[in-house]
C-alpha cells in the first residue's frame, strides 16, 4: 500500500506540474518579450520559435513551481499569507508567523542568467552564477535575443550569416556559416564544450590548461560537474596546433589560429565585421 501510495502521489506532482507549466507559459506569453518573457516577433524565423518556446519549457520546468509555505504549526490552517520572507496564518483566531523564503520568480531566475551568461562571457568583473547544465540553453535564448535587438533587417542577415553585423552565440561554433548560421541544435562539439569549461582568457591560457593532463582526466572521468568529452589532447607548439581525441572517435587536428579566433567569438556574443 504504501509503494502505491508513493506512486500516486509522484503522478500527481508530476501531473501539477506539467499544468503549471502551461498556466506558466500562457501567463508569460502576455508581458512584453524581454528574452524569456512574452512573445517573439512575427519575423523570427520559425525554427527559432521552436527552439524558443522547448527552452522556455524546458528552464520553467528545471526551477519549478514557487513552493507554498507549509501548515500553520499551531492551528493547521492550510493556506498561510506569503509577505516577503514570513507567513502568517490566515486564521485571524491565531495569527501566527514564521519565517519562509521564498525563491525567486522563474522568469526572474533565468533572466539572471542570461545576464550572467553574457557578463562570463564579455569577461566582465562582477560575480556571476549560471549552472553549467544550463549553458546551452541560456545561450539560445540570448542568441535569439539578440537577434531581435539588431532589428529585423538585420537580425534575419545576421540568422543567415550575412550583413553588416553577426550575433556570435554564446555557444559558439569554430566555423561560422556551417556551424554557426546552420546549426540550430544547440549542441556544440567535444572540443568547443571543452573551450567552454575551461573559459580561458586568452590562447596562452588555454594551451597551459590542454598540457594539464591531470586536471582533463579529472574532467574527462568527472560523475559530478562539469565533463568533457575529450580523451587526450597533445599540444605542438613547435607546428602551431594540437591534436585532439574526442570520445570514441578518431585523432582530429586543429590550428592554434581556429582556437584563437574560438575563444575570441565565446568572449563576444555581438560582433562587428
Amino acid at each position: 500500500m504504501t509503494d502505491d501510495s508513493d506512486l500516486n502521489e509522484d503522478l500527481s506532482r508530476c501531473y501539477d506540474s506539467i499544468l503549471w507549466v502551461e498556466k506558466e507559459v500562457k501567463r508569460l506569453a502576455k508581458r512584453k518579450y524581454d528574452g524569456f518573457s512574452g512573445s517573439l516577433p512575427k519575423w523570427i524565423p520559425y525554427p527559432l520559435k521552436k527552439e524558443f518556446q522547448a527552452t522556455r519549457r524546458f528552464l520553467l520546468r528545471w526551477c519549478g513551481q514557487p513552493e507554498s509555505p507549509p501548515p500553520c504549526p499551531f492551528c493547521g490552517s492550510k493556506k498561510p499569507t506569503v509577505k516577503k520572507d514570513s507567513w502568517v496564518c490566515s486564521n485571524n483566531n491565531c495569527g501566527a508567523t514564521g519565517v519562509f523564503k521564498q525563491k525567486p520568480e522563474a522568469s526572474k531566475e533565468i533572466k539572471e542568467f542570461m545576464g550572467a551568461r553574457k557578463g562570463l562571457l564579455d569577461n566582465s568583473d562582477g560575480n556571476y552564477f549560471c549552472p553549467v547544465e544550463l549553458f546551452d540553453r541560456i545561450d539560445s535564448l540570448n542568441y535569439v535575443y539578440d537577434l531581435f535587438i539588431l532589428g529585423e533587417k538585420k537580425g534575419l542577415q545576421a540568422y543567415n550569416g550575412v550583413g553588416a553585423m553577426e550575433v556570435l552565440r554564446g555557444l559558439v561554433q569554430s566555423e561560422m556559416k556551417s556551424e554557426f548560421a546552420g546549426n540550430r541544435s544547440g549542441k556544440l562539439n567535444p572540443l568547443n564544450s571543452c573551450i567552454q569549461i575551461l573559459n580561458p582568457k586568452n590562447l596562452e591560457e588555454l594551451l597551459t590548461k590542454f598540457e594539464d593532463e591531470d586536471s582533463l582526466l579529472d574532467l574527462y572521468h568527472s560523475t559530478k560537474g562539469p565533463k568533457i568529452d575529450i580523451q587526450e589532447i597533445e599540444v605542438d607548439r613547435e607546428r602551431n596546433r594540437i591534436y585532439y581525441t574526442p570520445r570514441n572517435k578518431d585523432k582530429k587536428m586543429i590550428k592554434f589560429s581556429s582556437l584563437r579566433e574560438t575563444i575570441s567569438r565565446m568572449k563576444s556574443p555581438i560582433k562587428k565585421k
